[in-house]
């Protein structure tokens, strides 16, 4: 027995960041037009549970 867990993602972008790079999304299709500012991730399976990732600071050197 086994159950599909479906992930959804609700993404708060930027298009005046242009970097290849991003700690939580690995999606070139994303990152070639909008930079990720807030990602919030939640199962439809898991109620009441939910993962915030959130940019606070970005150097780049």
């Amino acid at each position: 027995m086994s159950s599909i867990l479906t992930t959804t993602r609700a993404l708060w972008v930027t298009d005046k960041i242009k970097c290849n790079y991003h700690p939580v999304i690995d999606e070139s299709e994303i990152l070639e037009k909008y930079y990720p500012l807030e990602i919030i991730e939640y199962s439809d399976s898991l109620k009441g549970f939910e993962t915030l990732y959130k940019l606070e600071k970005l150097e780049i050197k």
